[in-house]
């Protein structure tokens, strides 16, 4: 679906035009993604994981867009993490960044945002529970101010309206070098 980081070094992405290797180049496991429908779809039926990343520069005054569909009721084994600010092009090796997490690892299926840092994965906003079922849509948003104020905006079956997540001031990482999938 839609991947966008607004601000200089960003990058815009609604996947119109059936294609991921041009404007803007994604790069990674590229046979594991594909594009339907004006979606950027995973395209693996192994049990594996799969990575697609794009240059991005984003960070300061910058605010991050972009959709999540699943058509499963995702897991604390199976769910993509949206790294919105990575320093390494393969999300897998991202040791400086911030990603947002679609449920996960804790027994509420909610959407966070984590601070990446070289060993581990710090959860920065903790989002409220959420009912999962077996198809999903979620439009995100994720702003950042130059003074590190994080938000995190969740539209529930993009019904047009943008809930607050939570909010916290983090400035561990102030530069950004890709935005990718980690699924």
């Amino acid at each position: 679906s839609l991947a966008n980081a607004q601000v200089n070094g960003g990058f815009t992405d609604d996947f119109s035009d059936g294609d991921f290797t041009a404007n803007p180049q994604w790069a990674g496991e590229t046979a594991k993604f594909h594009v339907n429908g004006g979606e950027l779809q995973l395209n693996d039926s192994e049990a594996s994981t799969a990575m697609l990343s794009t240059e991005c520069h984003a960070i300061d005054g910058a605010e991050w867009i972009f959709t999540v569909r699943y058509a499963f009721n995702p897991s604390s084994n199976n769910f993509c993490d949206v790294y919105i600010v990575s320093d390494n092009a393969n999300p897998f090796s991202c040791t400086a960044g911030y990603f947002v997490r679609v449920c996960g690892v804790s027994t509420t299926d909610n959407v966070c945002l984590y601070r990446k840092n070289a060993s581990s994965s710090n959860k920065i906003i903790d989002g409220r529970a959420l009912t999962l079922g077996t198809n999903n849509t979620f439009k995100i948003k994720v702003t950042r101010s130059a003074d590190g104020e994080w938000k995190l905006y969740t539209d529930i079956n993009d019904e047009g309206t943008y809930t607050l997540e939570g909010e916290t001031t983090d400035l561990t990482y102030s530069a950004s070098r890709y935005y990718g999938l980690a699924c």
